[in-house]
């Protein structure tokens, strides 16, 4: 068996056009087979999410269903209230579930659709909440009032997302002090502008120049250096874009659905 194992990443829309020949666009990248297995044990872990979340959701109806009726016969404050604690949980549980389902499911290869940028935030701190919490990380979600909806696909805004939150969380030091990450959306010009900036110092010129690179990462051998890659093709893909600015962090824009 080979030490190394080259990858070959074709776009999204590629792979789901069956009508034409494998395409030459995307690129190379070397995996040892430590890499390959955690890569192959991730993706039948996203196969099976979807499964997982239908069975999750119809436990969470019986729950809100029970917990409902039980309010309506109730005439005790405290059991009124500790129903309403219960549904509200649900109501998250089923939150959380929603944004695992968008984020496991496939892309599709179309090039038109509109998603709700608070909705997408509010997915992601949904589903890094205990993350953060585990990592001592301070997170705050910025959405200026006028920002509202852009043109782009949900799932591909939300992985795109998700990798810039990973990469940012294995940045930090388990024992650094003062973590913290800023999501903020904001409106530049007729596109919608989301930065998501860390605590942590700004990369060295080198790795700057290099950050968007198949396979590059500083972060150790048992690291894939493909978020980065994989989030500025998406949006590149979907008429958005992704660059790093030294005061801001990472910048995407996506055009603005008016």
């Amino acid at each position: 068996m080979p030490s190394v194992f080259r990858l070959f990443h074709r776009s999204c829309s590629d792979v789901y056009n069956t009508s034409k020949p494998l395409p030459q666009r995307g690129f190379y990248v070397d995996l040892t087979r430590q890499q390959l297995e955690s890569l192959l044990h991730q993706a039948q872990t996203g196969r099976n999410i979807n499964n997982v979340t239908h069975d999750v959701n119809n436990l969470l109806g019986a729950i809100m269903a029970y917990a409902e009726l039980i309010e309506m016969d109730s005439d005790d404050p405290e059991v009124n209230r500790m129903l309403r604690e219960i549904v509200t949980a649900v109501e998250k549980g089923s939150a959380i579930l929603s944004a695992l389902t968008t984020i496991a499911r496939p892309i599709r290869p179309s090039k038109f659709g509109v998603c709700d940028i608070k909705k997408v935030l509010k997915s992601l701190e949904l589903l890094f909440l205990y993350e953060f919490k585990l990592n001592l990380v301070e997170f705050r979600s910025l959405i200026d009032e006028e920002v509202d909806s852009a043109k782009i696909l949900e799932p591909v805004l939300q992985r795109a997302l998700m990798y810039l939150l990973v990469n940012a969380l294995e940045a930090f030091d388990k024992e650094e002090e003062g973590k913290g990450i800023t999501l903020h959306a904001s409106l530049q010009d007729d596109h919608v502008r989301i930065t998501v900036q860390d605590s942590n110092n700004a990369p060295p010129p080198d790795a700057i120049e290099r950050m968007f690179d198949p396979g590059f990462t500083t972060k150790g051998p048992e690291h894939l250096g493909m978020g980065l890659t994989i989030a500025r093709e998406l949006l590149n893909e979907y008429n958005g874009t992704l660059r790093y600015e030294s005061d801001a962090g990472f910048a995407i824009l996506v055009p603005r659905a008016n």
